[in-house]
């Protein structure tokens, strides 16, 4: 079995009822899924290495995650005039020290997406 699905399973298991592999092997094995999961775990890691987030807080830590790797998979770079859509986290209400993390996780996300993240990023 790939080693990336016990990776998902030990960092965001807590984000799926019966865990991850479970989830996983339900939807049968999509590998886009296993791939897009992998990376928001080492972004949910690495920001857990530099920043303290409470352990309750760390479901929307992910959710920050998902919703800025969507952003970057779907909107960015963005088209003129659509510079505000992108990474606008406004819909959420998190707290201080998850909206504190979300500079870094954009930088991750974008670096593991391969985009050039040389234009200034939206907070």
């Amino acid at each position: 079995m790939d080693p990336r699905i016990d990776f998902v399973e030990d960092v965001l298991g807590f984000r799926f009822e019966n865990g991850f592999r479970a989830k996983y092997v339900e939807l049968g094995e999509p590998i886009e899924d296993l791939e897009f999961w992998f990376r928001n775990a080492q972004v949910f890691l690495e920001v857990l290495r530099v920043s303290s987030i409470p352990e309750p807080k760390r479901h929307d830590l992910l959710t920050l995650i998902e919703t800025i790797r969507l952003d970057a998979q779907t909107l960015y770079p963005p088209l003129e005039g659509l510079e505000d859509l992108v990474f606008d986290t406004s819909a959420y209400r998190f707290s201080a020290d998850v909206e504190s993390c979300k500079a870094q996780v954009i930088s991750l996300v974008l670096a593991q997406e391969g985009v050039n993240n040389s234009s200034e990023m939206r907070n």
